[in-house]
C-alpha cells in the first residue's frame, strides 16, 4: 500500500502516513432511551472535506 493512499480495509477506510502513523475513518452513532440507535455523523473517508 502506498503513503498517502486511502484504502478500504476490513473495518473501514484508512490512510497510512509517513512516520507511520495511521488516520482511519469513524462514524459517530447516538443512543438514547427508548429509541433505536442511528448514525449521528456517518464515517468520512481520510482525505475529503470533513476529515
Amino acid at each position: 500500500m502506498p503513503l498517502g493512499e486511502v484504502v478500504l480495509g476490513a473495518d473501514g477506510a484508512l490512510r497510512l502516513n509517513p512516520g507511520g502513523q495511521v488516520q482511519r475513518a469513524l462514524a459517530v452513532y447516538a443512543i438514547a432511551p427508548g429509541a433505536p440507535p442511528g448514525v449521528a455523523a456517518p464515517a468520512e473517508l481520510p482525505g475529503t472535506a470533513g476529515f
